[in-house]
């Protein structure tokens, strides 16, 4: 019995404990693999803090630096990409990912997917595909999008 035990608590200490605040994993993770997942959690937590309208929980995640360029090409910083967010000028019902790529360079890294997503701008169906690139950097341990860009794609034929 004593070694169940021994070895359910490796498998917890390897997998981790979510943590209240953020829902990530501790310990943080490592390797390649390790950071690529830890990327694609955090992708997927902005999109339902977006959605969900949290915008305590989603500024935290973008460096005060942040820079957004739009589909339609408006350039956004921190403040206006949160304040559309908290105002409801900007609702995401949903964003499903597709085609998500990390790509990992030493404390900074690339994402880049497909997001089909059913929102509206200002009132307007903005709902579709876009093809995205998340930059993201580690400051002090901790991962934030420093930048962003989206572009919208064509109608399926």
């Amino acid at each position: 019995m004593s070694r169940v035990l021994v070895a359910l608590v490796v498998l917890l200490y390897a997998v981790g404990t979510p943590t209240p605040a953020s829902g990530q994993r501790n310990p943080p993770a490592t390797g390649a693999k390790g950071v690529e997942q830890e990327l694609i959690t955090i992708e997927r937590e902005m999109a339902d803090a977006i959605q969900k309208r949290d915008v305590a929980r989603l500024a935290p995640m973008l460096a005060e630096d942040f820079t957004l360029v739009t589909p339609g090409g408006d350039v956004m910083d921190k403040a206006a990409a949160v304040g559309v967010v908290k105002s409801g000028e900007y609702v995401m019902q949903s964003l499903e990912f597709s085609d998500m790529k990390v790509r990992v360079y030493g404390d900074t890294a690339v994402v880049t997917y497909i997001g089909t997503e059913k929102s509206s701008f200002k009132g307007q169906d903005v709902s579709g595909k876009s093809r995205s690139i998340d930059v993201f950097v580690r400051r002090a341990g901790k991962w934030q999008q420093v930048a962003g860009q989206s572009t919208t794609l064509p109608p399926a034929k």
